[in-house]
């Protein structure tokens, strides 16, 4: 009773507002409000095609779906940079319940009935030093739309510190994160279709990379789901 007492006096003095519009959050909202994360930022893959402007996809990779369009300085890059390096996971969360009703929506979600979701690992050191994973983050959001399940922390693992990627060509980073991933749990990759989650999607190069790990394991669909293109 004392604790929502006392939470309820800090909502009052301290209200939530949305990270670009100002607005007062209600609900589970974190940082962005509904009617932003449905107007303000251009949608990446509108029409729901296979893909978002990519010629072939890698195989048993059914389709790859981005919810908007990269904004180099304006205020998706500024929510995303927050997820990553101000310490707001919610943000991620956030976003993800966007990315998650657009997935719904996708006429080849229906192979991909029982789903799990895999978040893109961190290195170990990357992710202490962090605090969480931003990509897992977006799963949580992605979670509580669709109800798909998230694989467990450290099913899959990154076993290589790799490099920032940014100015990096294609050929660079497929070489960056060649062999990045180990699937250290088989039975959680192998008993369903698996939609992996990161929060960009630039080349493909890491996602294609987890995605060609796990599918050693599996006969069951992938499919790429990230909250920008770029």
């Amino acid at each position: 009773m004392l604790k929502e007492v006392f939470q309820n006096l800090n909502e009052l003095l301290y209200p939530k507002v949305c990270h670009t519009c100002q607005s007062r959050l209600t609900g589970s909202n974190h940082h962005l409000c509904d009617w932003c994360s449905e107007h303000i930022f251009p949608l990446a893959n509108p029409d729901y095609n296979q893909s978002c402007g990519i010629d072939f996809l890698p195989e048993k990779i059914i389709f790859q779906h981005a919810l908007w369009k990269f904004d180099k300085g304006g205020y998706l890059q500024e929510l995303l940079h927050s997820l990553k390096y101000h310490n707001l996971p919610g943000v991620g969360v956030d976003m993800g319940k966007a990315l998650g009703k657009s997935l719904l929506k996708h006429p080849m979600i229906s192979d991909f009935e029982n789903t799990r979701l895999v978040p893109v690992p961190l290195h170990p050191q990357k992710e202490q030093s962090r605090g969480y994973n931003q990509a897992r983050a977006i799963a949580e959001g992605i979670s509580d739309v669709t109800g798909f399940e998230i694989i467990k922390p450290k099913t899959v693992i990154r076993r290589k510190q790799t490099k920032t990627q940014t100015g990096f060509n294609l050929s660079q980073r497929q070489q960056n994160v060649s062999q990045a991933f180990f699937v250290a749990e088989l039975y959680s990759v192998t008993i369903t279709p698996l939609i992996i989650v990161d929060d960009v999607f630039t080349t493909g190069a890491t996602v294609f990379e987890l995605a060609s790990t796990v599918s050693r394991f599996s006969a069951f669909p992938i499919a790429i789901a990230t909250i920008a293109t770029a």
